[in-house]
């Protein structure tokens, strides 16, 4: 069984920022957040809840009392059924040996129970003696030899008394009486058909279908697809529920054997319901006599069998899933299971409690005669106890009387008391109907707890599924549109937790999705290392392990598995645990290996490739003619050494116990070495000469080519910009000769002198390039500045704004100052260009606005202004400086 979603605990918000510090990614933050605003909730729920249970009162279902009914003979008790006013019907089971006849007081008794004492006291059995019905009742008896008496219906107002009278629990004889002012009055003795029709509702709150021949997919792994939800098959060997429309493979999230592996897809016998996230299964495989019945969670993509739906099945209220005679399933993915309740219970009835909070579902064993009372409280949306008996019955308070029946006969029966919340309307609580929550009414309240617990349902999983977080933000935000009167103080701010935990939510979506893409390839990564070893092992199955070389290479792979299976393990969301058990595979086969490598390295033959290939690389090292050809020997050489210094770590390792074979593999290998140094050497100096000669050849080829590619460049480099950008090739250029020619100290000198020849080429020409824009940008603005002084003349002739604005559109001396303007962008002089554009936009504003100064000053003619009342000439020659002769001296004039 699943914890209780209320009962989780998590630390503070400031340990969740400290815990982020030590390694906690992005999406373990806000999942720590989202478990801590469920806390919140939780809490503010808790306060919620009490003061419900305040306003409304509360019925807690527990045991009162136990009590005992005294029998005149020794009888196992079958049933019991309330005929009002404390009165009870008991029926029984009695086995006579020598007894011919059966009596009515040996099926029936009548009890009264005194409220008091709470003690019952045995009646006549006056309610029962009708003529007709005693005529009947015998009758059964002595036509049915099995006759006995299995249990009481009350159905619409009438009292119904079932007897079975044959093997199977079908072969029933069903009295009929009628329930009239707390008596009876019988009705009816062959009353089978309208028990039938009325004794029990459906047994499923749903129907069964069956898929259509469109649903059926062929390939190689063919089966039937159920709403394009989910997918089974039932062949090769095993029932399969997959997910994926994908008749390539056999793999699903869910299987179990079949008795006959050759059936075919269409064998199967195959029914389905659907049930919003739930789709139930009812699947016989082929030969087979019983169904099969799964609950396929499709949000949660799992799939649980739960074979006793098949016999009776109800859906809990709100849609919070199914229960069934030994359990119930939930949405959010909980399974509990009470233990066996035997086979053929059927739903006798559902009692829904005032408050809205609880139902009992009351299941019936037709060949026991036990019934099984399961209540759910809708709140905490479990079953905290399974209920069974032999008979019970519910008084209009909500007390419950029950008894359970012992496996032998006895002549006394214990008999239970208990107070449960499922009373009759009119015996509720008093309660505070002034109080605010009165108003909104208990089953309101209820069904908001009941929505926060699949909330805190959600919040608490420990393995969320792929649409989780948006069902959290969505639950969220219905809620707070659903329930607005959790706004009110004595909503005890669960509004607020909600909305905090819609914010959290919706921050976890996208954290989520990347959690999702990472545990995806870390299974992906698992898969492909984990067919990576199995590749290995099979290779090796298959190898003759006739040469040493076999060997090394084998394990020379299985030190590479090992490799990447420790790497591997630091990953995150990785399988440790498979890892491992692959690490420990891997480990055991390098030992087998290492172990037969060592008995093969115990022949005088098996190291005589490795010889033989050293002894011919050596041949080939005195003979070398090329630098290339050398490195090609001095790479196979490495690795005849590497293979070498395996061989050594294996004999080591191992310890084997006589030292002279050690000595002597050793020996061997140390032969090899010396012959693998020789050709080293031997590299090393014919390698010298080599580079000597091809390295002067290949020197003076890129020396060439250098001066040839910084001709060129000089020649493109028109601008002081690429003269940068062709300058750095060059410089890489360089860069990857010295890199080449490293071992060559005067070809490094050389080198370095070029550098510095092409950096003083480049910067020269890049000068004079600057100097050129300069100088040409100057002469731009001169003439610009002479263009601009005769615009500014002529602008101050115009008299109307219509022909500055002509003038300024179409003159050829403004068309020359824009291309002047475009010429010096072109030269990258953005500072003139965009002091020539502001000077020329002046010089029109200027213009029009000494136009409309000048048309408001001269009023009377060009020559006169006026100032208020006041004319005045004015005089607008052209002010010149002279000097004139008065008096004998020289003055400065003003003409």
């Amino acid at each position: 069984m699943a914890e209780d979603p209320t009962t989780t605990s998590t630390p503070p918000d400031e340990d969740v920022e400290k815990q982020s510090t030590l390694g906690s990614g992005t999406y373990e933050i806000i999942r720590q957040r989202l478990t801590n605003q469920g806390n919140q909730l939780r809490e503010r729920m808790s306060k919620l809840d009490g003061r419900r249970k305040e306003v409304f009162g509360s019925i807690e279902s527990k045991l009162l009392k136990a009590d005992r009914i005294h029998t005149a003979h020794h009888c196992i008790p079958q049933d019991m059924v309330q005929l009002g006013h404390g009165r009870f019907l008991f029926g029984f089971n009695v086995r006579f040996a020598l007894k011919k006849e059966v009596e009515l007081g040996d099926v029936f008794s009548i009890y009264n129970r005194d409220k008091e004492a709470g003690e019952f006291h045995e009646e006549p059995l006056d309610l029962l003696a009708d003529e007709k019905f005693l005529t009947d009742f015998k009758r059964i008896y002595n036509v049915y030899e099995r006759t006995f008496f299995t249990k009481f219906s009350v159905i619409e107002g009438n009292l119904y008394m079932v007897f079975q009278t044959g093997n199977n629990a079908t072969d029933i004889a069903v009295f009929k009486w009628g329930m009239v002012n707390d008596g009876l009055q019988y009705l009816d003795g062959r009353a089978e058909t309208d028990f039938r029709r009325v004794g029990f509702p459906p047994q499923h709150g749903f129907t069964w279908k069956t898929p259509d021949r469109e649903s059926y997919r062929y390939g190689d792994h063919p089966h039937i697809s159920i709403k394009d939800r989910v997918f089974v098959e039932c062949v090769g060997g095993d029932l399969t529920i997959k997910v994926e429309d994908n008749t390539s493979s056999g793999h699903g999230i869910y299987s179990e054997p079949v008795d006959d592996r050759h059936q075919k897809v269409d064998d199967a016998e195959i029914a389905y319901a659907n049930l919003g996230p739930l789709i139930l299964l009812k699947i016989r495989p082929y030969k087979e006599q019983a169904f099969r019945y799964l609950i396929f969670n499709e949000k949660l993509q799992s799939v649980k069998r739960v074979d006793s739906i098949g016999d009776s099945c109800a859906i809990l209220p709100e849609d919070h899933g199914l229960v069934f005679p030994d359990g119930y399933y939930l949405t959010t993915g909980e399974l509990k299971l009470f233990g066996s309740a035997g086979e053929g219970h059927v739903l006798e009835r559902t009692i829904h409690a005032p408050n809205g909070e609880d139902s009992l579902f009351v299941f019936y064993a037709r060949t026991t005669g036990e019934y099984v009372l399961l209540p759910y409280r809708l709140i905490s949306q479990k079953v905290d106890e399974r209920i069974t008996c032999h008979g019970f019955s519910l008084f209009p308070n909500g007390h419950l009387v029950l008894f359970r029946a012992d496996n032998e006969p006895q002549k006394h029966h214990m008999i239970q008391l208990r107070q449960t919340p499922f009373h009759l309307a009119g015996f509720e609580p008093e309660g505070q109907r002034d109080a605010f929550l009165y108003s909104v009414g208990n089953r309101e309240v209820v069904r908001c707890l009941a929505e926060c617990t699949e909330v805190l349902a959600l919040v608490r999983k420990d393995e969320p599924y792929a649409e989780m977080y948006a069902d959290i933000a969505t639950q969220c935000a219905r809620m707070l549109d659903a329930y607005p009167w959790l706004s009110d103080a004595e909503g005890f701010g669960v509004d607020d937790a909600l909305r905090q935990l819609r914010e959290v939510a919706d921050r976890a979506v996208d954290e989520f999705d990347k959690v999702q893409r990472l545990q995806r390839d870390a299974v992906q990564k698992v898969a492909d290392v984990a067919a990576a070893v199995e590749s290995q092992f099979a290779e090796a199955r298959r190898a003759s392990f006739q040469l040493l070389e076999e060997y090394v290479h084998q394990l020379a792979a299985l030190r590479r598995l090992t490799g990447e299976l420790i790497t591997l393990k630091d990953e995150r969301y990785i399988d440790v645990a498979k890892l491992t058990a692959l690490e420990t595979q891997v480990s055991e086969e390098n030992a087998r290996l290492s172990q037969q490598c060592v008995g093969f390295l115990l022949k005088p033959e098996a190291m005589d490739p490795y010889r033989v290939a050293a002894e011919e690389q050596l041949a080939a090292a005195e003979k070398v003619s090329r630098v290339a050809e050398a490195r090609k020997i001095e790479e196979s050489a490495a690795k005849t050494s590497a293979e070498l210094e395996m061989l050594i770590e294996i004999v080591n390792n191992l310890g084997i116990e006589d030292a002279t074979e050690t000595t002597r593999i050793i020996d061997g290998i140390t032969g090899i070495y010396t012959l693998l140094n020789q050709v080293r050497g031997t590299l090393r100096n014919r390698t010298h000469d080599l580079q000597q000669a091809e390295g002067t050849a290949r020197f003076a080829a890129q020396m060439k080519l250098l001066g040839q590619s910084a001709a060129s460049y000089l020649d493109l480099c028109d601008t002081p910009a690429k003269c940068e950008e062709y300058l750095n090739r060059i410089s890489v250029q360089i860069e990857e000769m010295e890199g080449t020619f490293s071992d060559f100290d005067e070809f490094i000198i050389q080198i370095t002198e070029r550098r510095t020849e092409l950096y003083e080429a480049f910067e020269q020409r890049k000068v004079a390039l600057v100097e050129a824009r300069n100088r040409r940008a100057t002469a731009l603005m001169t003439s610009a500045d002479r263009i601009l002084k005769v615009v500014g003349n002529r602008l101050a002739t115009m008299e109307t704004t219509q022909e500055i604005n002509t003038y300024l559109a179409s003159d050829v001396m403004i068309g020359k100052l824009r291309e002047t303007i475009q010429q010096l962008m072109d030269l990258e002089d953005t500072l003139k260009a965009d002091d020539l554009a502001t000077r020329l936009r002046s010089l029109g504003q200027e213009a029009v606005r000494q136009l409309k100064d000048r048309q408001e000053l001269f009023t009377e003619g060009p020559g006169v202004i006026r100032l208020g009342k006041h004319s005045f000439n004015v005089n607008s020659q052209p002010l010149d400086l002279t000097t004139v002769q008065r008096d004998g001296k020289q003055f400065i004039h003003i003409t």
